[in-house]
């Protein structure tokens, strides 16, 4: 008898009251989880105390005030018993525009969004693939420029927001951009997602973000966990920063990241800046991803950026400022911030004009106070880029290191494999085993630029020796690197007979601290011993024995 009265109370401690938010209060008869429910309005939910464990369901549409905030978080879950927030079939949470702005630096449960959770601890926030939060009349050329944030994740007046997980969820529409938008950026206080000040363990997947200045906006406090889950199904966030599995498009900043620690962005893709292109120049930054740090705490940043597609036409027609499809900086000169990144089985392909005159990469210039790096790109296919790495300037002791990646060049003679606007130390590069090609006619473009007079090479062999070593064992650049046609794929895979098969270095022993660097962009893992492939796709081995089909190594068909 006594235990079955524990077993009872320990039922009892953790059951869980299930709430229903719809415009208005009464009997609602729509969705699924809410048909025939109580529902209560979002007045009288954001002042109804929470429990762990507690579940909230959005019921239908609910229309916030211009410049209002939605449901507010007051209360935190706990460790294993979270707070939960799912919308129904079909549930919206919108407002012509959302109060919040990503300039104002905002602490506290007055910052804006459609949900605002400040400083709150163990809450889940589940779209379940139909729930949208969105404005409706904020844009270039709707009713409203207004500064305006989707949804608000920071900071309390005291503590910060820890363990939150949004998943299954699309933000859109904070701000419609146009490129023929005249007056002085209107839409550059607008994110669909704001991370603000110091919040730490957050994860972030299966999302949807479409247009806002910026898709996620972060100052982010990360641990140094540098592997995080690979499918979307935690019931709580897990431990580190992980941004993983999103969809991101409409956007002059797909994400910008900035505060200490460390940070997981993988499995994501990213496309479409043309709505913030801007006439006569623009003052947007167009980047896919921006990472600075925090000048502020001069904090500094280590970035893991992996099995992410990035692709598309980020150059505007007249002129602008597009920066990088992956862009490692810092806040303000003199300031303390910097990041420090590793970019590893992504893929990254250019279209349109970038083709001819936009940048994969590009690295800030680092100051006596600002000391950019170490980064390490591995692994990575670049495909069609004016510029792949674009240098404004590197610290002798802040190295760049890229091994194992693929090299494919624009159109025309506008290649540059490696460009940099001022002399370096020869000795701040370290490539090897890339493999490099260009267009049909100008193969090798304008080749290796690392600054003026000597520094540049316009022909492979003169990359090789151009610090002045020589290869194969003389201390030259790429001296196990290759220029010949990849052979790729129409979706960039290794096809059968291409160089790049087996001409790469080994890695491994880098994975016991970078544990995804040991599987391709498809999930694939990389031989244990032997030499690895080129590129971000390991080349699956496939043939047939006795009539069955016989696979070399694991695989994963994406």
């Amino acid at each position: 008898m006594r235990y079955i009265i524990t077993l009872l109370l320990l039922c009892m401690s953790v059951s869980a009251s299930q709430r229903y938010v719809a415009q208005s209060a009464g009997t609602f008869l729509g969705g699924s989880n809410c048909y025939g429910q109580t529902a209560i309005t979002i007045s009288t939910w954001n002042s109804t105390a929470e429990s762990p464990g507690d579940i909230t369901w959005v019921c239908g549409t609910i229309t916030v005030a211009a410049n209002g905030q939605g449901l507010t978080y007051s209360w935190s879950g706990s460790s294993g018993n979270p707070l939960v927030l799912n919308f129904d079939t079909g549930a919206i949470i919108q407002s012509t525009y959302f109060y919040g702005s990503v300039n104002n630096g905002c602490t506290g449960v007055s910052c804006g969004g459609g949900v605002n959770i400040a400083g709150q601890s163990y809450i889940t926030v589940d779209g379940q693939n139909t729930g949208i939060i969105q404005n409706t009349a904020n844009g270039s050329s709707l009713a409203n420029q207004q500064s305006s944030i989707g949804m608000f994740i920071g900071k309390g007046v005291s503590t910060v927001s820890d363990h939150i997980l949004v998943k299954n969820l699309t933000i859109q529409n904070i701000y419609i951009n146009s490129s023929d938008e005249t007056v002085a950026v209107p839409g550059q206080g607008t994110a669909d997602l704001q991370l603000g000040s110091e919040v730490t363990n957050i994860e972030l997947c299966n999302n949807t973000f479409i247009g806002a200045h910026a898709g996620i906006d972060g100052q982010l406090t990360g641990s140094t966990v540098a592997n995080g889950p690979t499918t979307c199904t935690d019931t709580q966030a897990a431990s580190g920063i992980n941004i993983y599995n999103n969809s991101l498009s409409d956007h002059a900043w797909h994400m910008h990241m900035g505060g200490g620690g460390s940070v997981n962005i993988y499995n994501n893709t990213m496309t479409g800046w043309s709505n913030w292109f801007y006439p006569g120049g623009n003052p947007y930054h167009l980047d896919g991803i921006i990472a600075n740090g925090d000048g502020g705490l001069g904090l500094s940043q280590t970035l893991y950026i992996y099995r992410n597609y990035i692709h598309g036409d980020y150059v505007a027609p007249v002129s602008g400022s597009p920066t990088g499809f992956v862009y490692c900086t810092y806040g303000s000169s003199g300031d303390g911030s910097s990041t420090s990144c590793y970019v590893f089985d992504n893929l990254f392909v250019g279209e349109g004009r970038t083709v001819d005159n936009g940048s994969a990469i590009q690295f800030g210039n680092p100051t006596v106070s600002n000391l950019l790096g170490p980064y390490y790109y591995y692994n990575n296919t670049f495909i069609n880029f004016g510029y792949h790495f674009y240098i404004f300037g590197m610290n002798v002791a802040q190295p760049l290191t890229y091994e194992n990646n693929i090299f494919v060049g624009g159109s025309g003679d506008l290649t540059y494999y490696i460009a940099q606007n001022q002399n370096i130390a020869f000795n701040t590069i370290i490539p090897d085993y890339n493999l490099y090609w260009g267009p049909a006619g100008y193969p090798q473009g304008n080749g290796w630029n690392i600054g003026t007079g000597p520094t540049r090479a316009s022909t492979f062999a003169a990359w090789q020796v151009l610090n002045g070593g020589t290869c194969p064992s003389g201390g030259g650049y790429d001296c196990h690197g290759l220029f010949s046609d990849p052979k790729l794929s129409g979706s960039y895979t290794l096809q059968a007979g291409s160089p790049a098969i087996q001409s790469g270095t080994n890695l491994t022993s880098l994975c016991s601290t970078i544990p995804a660097l040991c599987y391709d962009k498809a999930g694939n893992a990389r031989p244990s011993t032997g030499a690895w492939d080129i590129g971000a796709y390991q080349y699956i081995y496939m043939g047939t024995l006795n009539g069955t089909m016989k696979v070399q190594g694991s695989v994963t068909i994406k």
